[in-house]
């Protein structure tokens, strides 16, 4: 949203909420500003591609559990792999 040449500014909703809970009338005042918006879904949210979960097999209650804790899991992808999605 905004002209490709203007300074960019990149909103990335959290929480597993999608890009649509930036209002598109809060992005306008952005551009009116002279900003360029980018706003995006993270992996498995809203209207991004959706990951088959291969670690997250099995009962939801244990793996919370071991969530809760603070007893390591498995993921598909990392906080890493999400800041290189946001740079590229």
């Amino acid at each position: 949203m905004g002209d490709p040449n203007d300074p960019a500014v990149l909103l990335i909703m959290g929480l597993g909420s999608q890009l649509l809970l930036w209002r598109d009338g809060f992005c306008e005042k952005l551009v009116a500003e002279g900003l360029r918006v980018i706003r995006y879904d993270n992996r498995d949210v809203g209207l991004s591609s959706k990951t088959k979960w291969r670690h997250s097999e099995g009962p939801l209650i244990p793996r919370m559990l071991k969530f809760w804790v603070g007893m390591p899991g498995q993921a598909d992808y990392t906080l890493e792999d999400m800041a290189d999605d946001a740079a590229a």
